[in-house]
């Protein structure tokens, strides 16, 4: 019989989030403290990906239906799921309140803040009227592979808005896997695929050997890299695929 409840609230289920709760939820409950833990984690989706998927699911071997895991799962391990937008935090009360099909105001002893980064679309001026994907965007992937199929002539430009932007090779491996569905759609010679970065070097991150290396590489399939480059506007093309800057 345990003496006292206390409540573990997590705001966030990605990486971080869903780590902590796991972790939490394991240790605590064979601990031999005279306390009961109840580990609660509230997200506005209901499900969890790996953001590698979206690479999968843009070169066709992955659909997006099949690669999300819903996270009501977590009630499996004792772990309580909420869905629902955090509205706000108030540590003086030791309260969050939650939106979502109806709002609801949650107490907690303990708070654990992962909420990650928001996608700040309306700053890259035309991205949202004029069509723009964001590749970090598993729910645009699909839209984005078919655009891709259905485009006869042209030029796929993929910018990297700002830095720092999640997974530094994601826009050359997208680059290279966009070249390959053309190649296999008949349609590559007659559109042209250019990658564009603020920084002077590919991926500044892993140096200059590796950056040169990509940058071969993207020569070598024909793909236009252009380092120094920011983008200013989307204007209404063909097809933009925008790797788009994390932003609190």
């Amino acid at each position: 019989m345990y003496s006292e409840v206390k409540r573990i609230l997590i705001l966030g289920a990605g990486f971080g989030g869903l780590t902590a709760a796991n972790l939490l939820q394991k240790n605590l409950s064979s601990s031999s403290v005279p306390v009961e833990y109840q580990v609660s984690i509230v997200d506005c989706k209901d499900y969890f990906m790996m953001g590698l998927v979206n690479l999968w699911i843009l070169s066709g071997i992955r659909k997006l239906e099949d690669s999300k895991i819903a996270l009501n799962r977590l009630e499996n391990k004792g772990i309580n799921y909420l869905n629902g937008e955090v509205a706000a935090i108030d540590v003086v009360s030791k309260t969050v309140t939650i939106r979502g099909s109806s709002t609801l105001r949650l107490e907690y002893d303990f708070l654990v803040i992962a909420l990650g980064a928001e996608f700040a679309l309306e700053q890259v001026n035309g991205f949202l009227e004029n069509g723009g994907f964001n590749l970090y965007d598993a729910e645009q992937v699909p839209n984005l592979r078919e655009k891709i199929l259905s485009l006869k002539k042209g030029r796929i430009a993929i910018c990297i808005t700002s830095i720092p932007y999640k997974c530094p090779p994601a826009p050359y491996e997208a680059s290279l896997l966009i070249n390959d569905i053309l190649v296999k759609n008949s349609t590559r010679d007659y559109i042209d695929i250019d990658i564009y970065t603020p920084t002077p070097i590919a991926l500044p991150v892993a140096g200059a050997k590796v950056s040169q290396d990509v940058v071969d590489l993207l020569n070598d399939n024909h793909i236009n890299f252009h380092p120094l480059h920011k983008i200013k506007t989307v204007l209404d093309t063909m097809c933009a695929v925008i790797s788009i800057q994390n932003v609190n």
